[in-house]
């Protein structure tokens, strides 16, 4: 996954690792990650809660572009 964006260099990241089909995936983890697992510890649902504003985020983007 590429993200577009932009981190200081200061800025503290988790890495976290998980099983695909074509083998295993790396994400860097944010802040964010962490108060999301503070509602449910799952880094699955944390991980389908990123991905899941990531779409919202660009059909957003999609339709203000009409």
């Amino acid at each position: 996954m590429i993200s577009d964006i932009e981190i200081d260099s200061s800025t503290l990241l988790s890495v976290i690792g998980r099983e695909e089909k074509s083998g295993k995936i790396y994400n860097f983890a944010h802040k964010n990650f962490y108060v999301i697992t503070r509602y449910n510890r799952s880094r699955l649902y944390a991980l389908a809660v990123y991905f899941l504003g990531e779409e919202i985020k660009n059909a957003k983007t999609k339709m203000e572009r009409r």
